[in-house]
């Protein structure tokens, strides 16, 4: 059975992929910092699938699940780096006195956690041998053009479409 590991889980693009997975036939481990929706949606897929509260901003979280997914389902075949944020600070607010060192949550997670979702699918894919596997980033159209209002989400958008390669 192939086994799918898919960030942002809990809700949208990422909740979709679980369910379309699923259907497939394939074991879908969803990840997510939504407890509540992550546990919701796994219970929802079946027993072929489980919730793994995960902060992909943290590399710890991260190299757990794919870990634990190894150890549940044998193997890792496909990971859809989804998880997302838009700008959680302004650049534009106006502070008084001094600059606050920015809040780069945005960063952290759009690309820092789609880096480390990289990092170790090449290592449980190459376990993998000959087979291999499939990563796929989510993106959007402000890693393409400007996007002002948002510009950690655009840079780490633009810096996510760097990222593909071939392993």
């Amino acid at each position: 059975m192939p086994v799918a590991i898919i960030t942002g889980a809990a809700s949208g693009i990422g909740l979709a992929l679980s369910r379309h997975f699923s259907e497939l036939g394939w074991a879908v481990a969803l990840a997510d910092v939504n407890i509540t929706a992550g546990e919701r949606a796994a219970q929802e897929l079946g027993e072929r699938a489980f919730f793994h509260k995960t902060d992909v901003s943290d590399w710890d979280d991260v190299a757990t699940l794919f870990k634990e997914t190894k150890e549940r389902f044998g193997r890792v075949d496909y990971v859809a780096a989804n998880a997302g944020v838009a700008d959680l600070q302004s650049l534009y607010e106006k502070q008084a006195g001094e600059p606050k060192k920015p809040n780069l949550k945005t960063i952290d997670i759009d690309l820092n956690g789609q880096i480390y979702c990289l990092w170790l699918a090449a290592h449980y894919f190459r376990l993998n041998g000959e087979q291999g596997g499939t990563i796929v980033f989510t993106s959007s159209n402000a890693g393409l053009y400007k996007f002002p209002t948002n510009p950690q989400y655009a840079a780490a958008k633009h810096g996510v479409r760097t990222w593909s390669t071939r392993l």
